[in-house]
């Protein structure tokens, strides 16, 4: 992509490509609709806040912005590209069409796309409601939205034969083998299913994916330059593939059929830690250490994934394992990882350690600092000064070790 990194006052600088911004603009049609999407994702990161429009608009005009802006832009295009379905309304134009033409953009735009039999003006008044809608708007509409679902299923396709591609050495839901269960149980012939097979192969491998343009939808799928004979070769690669996958009986595939399995409630209890198993620098679950909680669990199937999951709720504790009340709203979150602790302390070059394990480890190297000196002093003075030092310094490593619920004894 060319970029052209420094770095400035210690923050690394970046510049995105103007030609991919204007590939950005014809599926996102605004700057705006750009940064909106970008900073959602922003809102979710603990340690970054939402940057501002006009650094999106440097960015996008290619000049040197925050490195992270970049990322993000290019984030977005990635994601447009492969699964543009996302970024799309889900819902076909119903009989409020005006409102949903507005999701995308305002009057100018679906003229300038639609061409329609009327002015600006007069889409204008029909966009604020002053007109009835005509059935050749809406036939037009109808007729764009169907080329642009068409180049939306085509990216889809592709990319999902390129996950299925990236999937066949692990065990995740989307792989060739449960593709292949599927289409079997859909009633495809193993005949028909080994060209299905070769033909979303070939499909992936020949071709490549662009952003789709929204004012002329077309499919984003366009084909390399490969010869016939380099073609025919990875169509035998493809059928030897499928009948080595055929001939395992597709051992890496997830059933869409849930198999039998024990829906009844069962109940588990445990005990959580101390300050021990915190799993960042802060102490966060104070209130929960050493008490005993009781979960009410129940399997169920997750069709996503294709597989039994269990679903548990804690809904009673005890201090002593044998007088229970009912989890209060803290108590029933559970136990916290801390992971925006960890992070924060990752980002800022720190210790991610929890702090029993830091306090342990200093009182550890002053024992042992103040033992060698005890040890090593010939002045007699010097030797009862360190020495006591020493046992101040044994007495803190003891309650170091005890010191497991953050208060000394």
């Amino acid at each position: 992509m060319g970029r052209i990194k420094k770095i400035h006052n210690n923050v690394e600088l970046d510049r995105y490509n103007v030609k991919d911004t204007a590939r950005l603009l014809a599926f996102n049609i605004t700057k705006k609709r750009i940064a909106d999407l970008c900073n959602e994702e922003f809102k979710n990161d603990p340690f970054e806040k939402e940057v501002n429009y006009s650094s999106w608009h440097r960015a996008l005009d290619g000049q040197e912005v925050w490195i992270g802006v970049v990322q993000q832009i290019e984030g977005l295009y990635d994601g447009q590209v492969a699964h543009p379905s996302k970024y799309l309304p889900q819902d076909d134009p119903g009989e409020d069409l005006a409102k949903w033409m507005k999701k995308f953009a305002g009057a100018t735009w679906w003229h300038d796309v639609l061409q329609p039999d009327m002015s600006i003006n007069a889409l204008n008044g029909w966009f604020s409601g002053r007109s009835k809608t005509k059935d050749e708007l809406r036939d037009k509409v109808n007729a764009w939205w169907a080329r642009l679902q068409s180049a939306v299923a085509g990216a889809e396709r592709y990319s999902a034969v390129q996950e299925r591609d990236r999937n066949r050495e692990n065990n995740r839901t989307v792989t060739w083998d449960t593709w292949c269960k599927d289409q079997l149980e859909d009633g495809v012939s193993i005949d028909d299913l080994r060209k299905r097979f070769v033909e979303e192969c070939l499909f992936a491998d020949f071709n490549h994916l662009s952003l789709i343009d929204l004012k002329d939808p077309q499919s984003p799928v366009y084909g390399s330059r490969l010869g016939d004979k380099h073609k025919e070769y990875e169509r035998g690669q493809g059928e030897q593939e499928f009948d080595a996958l055929h001939k395992a009986g597709f051992p890496k595939a997830k059933s869409r059929t849930p198999p039998d399995f024990d829906k009844e409630v069962y109940f588990e209890v445990s005990q959580w830690g101390d300050r021990r198993n915190e799993e960042c620098p802060k102490d966060i679950n104070t209130f929960l250490y050493g008490k005993w909680y009781r979960k009410r669990c129940q399997r169920y199937w997750d069709a996503e994934e294709r597989k039994v999951g269990v679903e548990c709720e804690i809904i009673e504790v005890s201090v002593d394992g044998e007088n229970w009340r009912d989890a209060n709203g803290t108590e029933k979150a559970g136990w916290e990882s801390g992971i925006y602790f960890w992070e924060k302390a990752l980002i800022e070059d720190q210790d991610t350690s929890n702090s029993y394990s830091r306090e342990l480890e200093e009182a550890k190297r002053k024992e042992k600092h103040l033992r060698r000196l005890s040890e090593s002093a010939v002045d007699p003075d010097e030797q009862v000064k360190f020495g006591a030092k020493w046992k101040d310094a044994v007495r803190d490593l003891d309650i170091a070790y005890d010191n497991t619920y953050g208060q000394y004894d």
